[in-house]
């Protein structure tokens, strides 16, 4: 496992988590098994989602903090860990998920921290993101752990999940998205913050990056100390500060294809749902899901792409064979099946089956075209390039 790239393994694991996360639906729809609320919830994000989280930051890595490759224990450790965690989700055996999960991630921050330096080395300012993202998602397996086995807790219900979802996963959007989107979707004057910090500057990051950390983690005492909305309503002042102001997706994408195009809307689907379950918490979890389906789901096909195709050394142009205009057309119609479902509870069950179709479609059609490239194989020809 040595010579193996992190993301070689992760994002494999990833894909299947999220076909069976999002299967679920479908499965029920044609009432072939019960209602899978909890399938779906602990396979999207603890397992889906991590584990592209998880590679990137492996692979990424080196070039982030200057130190050294991924180890193969480091690998192995991680690796192992998720897998549990996903068997055991699939197996509903919770605490063992949750115990997983919290190893998986403690083992992809230890290595982050043996590495980290200060001075001219120091990892770009986003990394404060990074920490209190793995500090958040720690938090909230050791809290699913101690309900899992009937530690009496007085939480609001799905808190422990929010810390993975709008704790870990969002604060690795939030800080590496203003590195990432406007670098790869080609904005003009990509890492400059106007009126803070110009690009490679650390001392305006630092200061707005703090500082909105500082609010993210006040949004979850707000929560924990039953002011949901007030919660709500903070985190979502805080991701329009960090998007608008260093993603800038009011600007046009440089490059006019489908890639980058899936990481400009990103930034306005996630932004649209946490401004929405901020004022209307009747419909929260709908509005949650243009983060979550929409938001989270596209950026990591946009990101997940470049990483694929610029460490399998292949030419930029490539991408527009992996993640095309009809692939991001099946995401948002996934996205609008969700919302028709909150819209419609009647026939909530159908329209969930057709939005976990769709999920799966765009997906599957990715994996089937980027697995290859992620195994070290040469890509074919794409007849029906869009």
């Amino acid at each position: 496992m040595s010579a193996v790239e992190p993301y070689r393994v992760f994002f494999p694991i990833g894909v299947v988590a999220g076909l069976i996360g999002a299967g679920a639906w479908v499965a029920h729809a044609f009432g072939w098994i019960g209602w899978p609320g909890p399938l779906h919830r602990g396979l999207m994000m603890p397992v889906f989602e991590v584990a592209f989280v998880l590679g990137f930051l492996l692979t990424s890595m080196p070039a982030f903090t200057h130190g050294a490759k991924c180890r193969p224990a480091e690998l192995g450790g991680a690796v192992s860990a998720l897998l549990v965690a996903f068997v055991a989700t699939l197996f509903s055996w919770p605490a063992v998920a949750d115990a997983a999960s919290f190893a998986a991630v403690f083992v992809v921050g230890s290595a982050l921290m043996s590495r980290i330096r200060v001075g001219t080395i120091a990892p770009p300012e986003e990394f404060q993101f990074v920490a209190f993202g793995i500090l958040s998602e720690m938090s909230g397996a050791a809290l699913r752990l101690a309900i899992a086995v009937g530690a009496p807790l007085d939480l609001p219900p799905r808190f422990a999940d929010r810390l993975t979802s709008l704790g870990f996963v969002l604060s690795l959007v939030l800080g590496f998205g203003g590195l990432l989107v406007p670098t790869f979707a080609q904005f003009r004057d990509p890492l400059v913050i106007q009126g803070i910090a110009g690009p490679h500057e650390r001392r305006g990051r630092r200061v707005l990056y703090s500082l909105a950390i500082l609010l993210l983690a006040a949004a979850f005492v707000l929560e924990a100390t039953r002011h949901p909305r007030a919660g709500s309503a903070l985190r979502a002042v805080v991701a329009a500060a960090i998007v608008l102001l260093v993603w800038r997706p009011w600007r046009m994408p440089g490059r006019r294809t489908a890639a980058a195009w899936t990481l400009w809307i990103s930034g306005w689907l996630i932004l649209l749902g946490l401004a929405g379950a901020a004022l209307d918490p009747a419909h929260e979890i709908a509005a949650l899901h243009l983060t979550f389906l929409g938001g989270f789901a596209l950026l990591t096909l946009g990101i997940g792409t470049r990483v694929v195709v610029s460490h399998a050394r292949q030419p930029l142009a490539i991408e527009e064979t992996l993640l095309t205009r009809w692939v991001v057309a099946t995401m948002l119609a996934a996205l609008a099946a969700r919302l028709a479902a909150e819209a419609m509870p009647a026939r909530g069950a159908l329209w969930l089956g057709v939005s976990g179709a769709l999920w799966c479609v765009g997906w599957g059609w990715w994996g089937v075209r980027t697995i290859p490239l992620v195994l070290g194989r040469a890509p074919r020809p794409d007849p029906a390039k869009t």
